[in-house]
């Protein structure tokens, strides 16, 4: 009987080692992980403070210079970076505007929001518009894809006089029937949260992100450069896992309050999304927004997935052409 409790005994000891060590292999990896990819993935742009940290800021110009310029503000989605729309749309756009490139706060280079509406579209819109104060830009397209047009159509609301014209690519607009993603609502829990964003998010992430990807473009293929050309790896740092989990934790919310402001929105607005997108379904959102806003225009790419900025970039770029053709003309006495 003594040596069978003892046996027990030893039995327990020993998970509890490989669970230890587990943990501490888990950990290590996070921390060496994040250093790497911090390393192969720096900072290109500007570090602009803003209340309770910093705003990275990529600007690309046209050959001639940018004065005189239309400017183009570009906003990115969830899991990304700004890299994400550079890679897909920056040199195009550059080529006739001054192009100022956002990570979103908590993403990229860029520290997280603070306070209770930190995470939020409003309060990361307040950020950027402190940031783009600082810098003296006005009368500007604003585009955000996905989450980042959640956060462009509240920076539209809150701050019209900033805007001379509107693009949302795949926009959330209302709350959906479906949940979240599973780590989302892992990473949004308290104390466990951040226990799985410092062990193990970046390791699974690693293994995951191929598919990731690939569910994302779907139907379409992604570039087969894309993870590193946007930098998809960053988003597999605790910090920021736990910064996009918080966003998309409190999405739903978000948009389900801010539906009824959207018939005060009266900048011109182009609403660019996929038929085939299932991550941000057109009927749940493009759709019943483009009804609702007094000047808005609908363009629904067959074939075309969530990532229209790669897929339709011909498309993308003739809508920002449209709306600062449009204010031009508007502009002449």
């Amino acid at each position: 009987m003594w040596g069978s409790r003892l046996n027990f005994k030893s039995r327990r000891g020993a998970l509890a080692v490989v669970l230890a060590g587990f943990v501490a292999l888990s950990a290590a990896t996070t921390a060496i992980g994040t250093v790497m990819i911090e390393r192969a993935n720096p900072a290109t742009g500007r570090l602009l403070p803003v209340a309770g940290g910093v705003l990275h800021v990529v600007e690309k110009t046209p050959a001639g210079g940018a004065e005189g310029r239309p400017v183009v503000v570009l906003i990115h989605g969830a899991a990304a970076n700004l890299h994400d729309q550079e890679a897909a749309l920056g040199d195009r756009l550059s080529e006739r505007y001054r192009v100022l490139i956002v990570d979103r706060p908590g993403h990229g280079w860029s520290t997280p929001g603070t306070g209770p509406e930190g995470s939020t579209p409003r309060g990361e819109a307040a950020i950027i518009h402190e940031a783009l104060q600082t810098l003296g830009v006005t009368g500007f397209v604003l585009l955000g894809h996905s989450w980042g047009g959640t956060l462009a159509t509240t920076y539209a609301l809150d701050y019209p006089q900033d805007l001379t014209g509107l693009v949302l690519l795949s926009p959330v607009a209302f709350p959906w029937s479906a949940g979240t993603a599973w780590y989302y609502d892992v990473g949004a829990t308290p104390i466990v949260g951040p226990a799985f964003a410092h062990l193990f998010a970046l390791p699974t992430g690693l293994f995951l992100t191929p598919f990731a990807v690939q569910l994302v473009f779907s139907p379409n293929d992604p570039p087969p450069d894309y993870v590193t050309r946007a930098s998809a790896r960053l988003a597999l740092r605790p910090s920021e896992f736990l910064a996009n989990a918080r966003e998309v934790s409190g999405l739903k919310t978000f948009v389900a309050g801010q539906a009824a402001r959207y018939p005060a929105l009266n900048v011109p607005t182009v609403i660019i999304s996929g038929a085939a997108d299932t991550v941000v379904p057109p009927n749940v959102h493009a759709r019943r927004l483009a009804a609702v806003l007094p000047h808005a225009r609908l363009v629904l790419l067959p074939g075309v997935g969530h990532m229209p900025h790669y897929i339709a970039t011909d498309r993308v770029v003739a809508a920002v052409t449209e709306l600062t053709e449009n204010n031009k003309t508007k502009a002449m006495p």
